[in-house]
């Protein structure tokens, strides 16, 4: 490791006091404390030669398909697999039940440590890996430090950083060159250049993002588990608000009114992100004039078919995908808020052209080319997305021909897991980096 700079030495023994301070608080936490022993270092996880930390559920299916096709031979390879979250470690169990049947791999699972440079210290000592994978963007100074001290080989996997993170972590470049992994897997050439700023000392190449591999559309036979309890009579179209987020209800509000207030009187699912916000919406439809039922109420209730110009409101979790599969028009929250995004993609995959607004940072992996071909479209706002929506059902997009854009856009996409799995295996092998160090004046 290299020499530390007195003003590193000092940074991080204020960082372990604050640690110290703090974490007897965090226990207050009802997530955190969930694991607290894991957490704080006092039940400490076996050796492992491979490390591979997953901040929560996404980046936890993302280990999920490391692991599906990691192949270290004929000798056995002891992995550690470890989460922030509850949900991430539900991921991780089915991990290790989908493993179960691979007899070179020894997988464990447990929660992420604080970062306290104390505790990572009694971590490294005791795991000793060979190689640590980050997936995404896990940027942990406490335990980057110790992983250089003890000379494992550090990765970071499914890279991405964000123009605001990264403006964030540059305001002490010392520190993050200091404790840089020894190569980043980027999921795009911006991330890249990002990466290869703030570590300069890295080796930084693009691989396909991981999340492709995880994209294949549902076969044309599921049958959505919502068919039965909510059928609009024939000929009545069905529209999905789905995943709407509460910064944005007045203006999905204003796109209810308009779509009723035309001839198609469609039957509306609207989805709350947040099922808290289910109350709220009642009252606001009253207010609207918009006759409403509860999805619960009407799946129980209600066997006559759900009449045109009703708004379904979704109290029920894990319906959303099933109903995508039955609509004819489909909007997406989180983004007409600058909040991100939500998850557009899963509508794509149910064969339905989504319309979103401007805001799906949190998204731009899937790429503009999503966009170019038509698989997706954007609204400015909600005027915009209204008519967008009134036109699909004018003219619905044909759900066959929808699913075979999809499928060849994401089948072109990947091969991402497998490649960071040829990356782990040779840094596993060799102890060298998969990656040469770039020389960006030779880009």
């Amino acid at each position: 490791m290299a020499r530390e700079f007195s003003g590193i030495r000092a940074a991080f023994w204020a960082y372990d006091l604050l640690w110290g301070i703090f974490t007897p608080l965090l226990r207050l936490n009802h997530r955190l404390a969930d694991g607290f022993r894991e957490r704080i270092g006092t039940s400490v996880p076996p050796p492992a030669s491979l490390w591979i930390q997953a901040a929560s559920v996404g980046e936890a299916y993302l280990a999920q398909e490391l692991m599906k096709r990691l192949d270290p031979g004929p000798t056995p390879l002891r992995i550690l697999l470890t989460t922030n979250t509850r949900q991430g470690l539900d991921i991780h169990r089915e991990t290790l039940c989908l493993a179960s049947t691979a007899s070179n791999l020894r997988i464990g699972i447990g929660y992420f440590p604080f970062d306290r440079p104390k505790i990572m210290r009694r971590i490294v000592n005791r795991v000793r890996p060979e190689v640590t994978v980050f997936l995404e963007t896990e940027i942990w100074p406490g335990l980057l430090r110790e992983l250089r001290r003890s000379g494992s080989r550090t990765m970071v996997v499914n890279g991405r950083i964000s123009s605001r993170s990264f403006h964030r972590y540059r305001l002490w470049p010392t520190l993050w060159r200091q404790v840089s992994p020894h190569e980043v897997l980027a999921v795009s050439k911006a991330d890249a250049d990002r990466f290869r700023q703030l570590f300069p000392d890295a080796g930084v190449g693009v691989m396909p993002n991981i999340k492709f591999d995880r994209l294949d559309p549902p076969p044309p036979e599921t049958a959505p588990a919502s068919r039965h309890a909510i059928q609009p009579p024939p000929g009545t179209p069905f529209v999905i608000l789905g995943s709407v987020r509460k910064r944005e209800e007045d203006d999905v509000a204003a796109i209810i009114a308009r779509i009723l207030s035309g001839t198609h009187q469609p039957v509306i699912g609207l989805f709350p992100r947040h099922l808290h916000r289910i109350g709220p919406w009642q009252a606001r439809l009253n207010r609207l004039g918009v006759h409403w039922v509860l999805r619960s109420d009407a799946g129980e209730h209600t066997p006559e078919m759900t009449p045109g110009g009703t708004v379904v409101l979704w109290d029920v979790i894990g319906e959303l995908s099933a109903a995508y599969g039955l609509a004819h028009a489909a909007f997406v929250g989180g983004s007409l808020a600058p909040l991100g995004g939500q998850n557009f993609i899963e509508a794509i995959r149910c064969g339905v052209i989504p319309v979103i607004g401007p805001s799906w940072e949190d998204f731009s992996w899937v790429g503009e080319g999503l966009f170019e071909r038509g698989l997706a479209r954007i609204a400015t706002d909600w005027r915009a997305a209204a008519d967008l929506l009134i036109r699909d059902l004018d003219h619905p997009p044909s759900r066959s021909r929808v699913l075979a854009m999809a499928r060849d856009y994401f089948s072109s996409r990947k091969g991402g897991a497998a490649e960071a799995c040829r990356r782990i295996i040779a840094c596993l092998q060799n102890r060298q980096p998969a990656y040469p160090k770039i020389d960006p004046a030779k880009q």
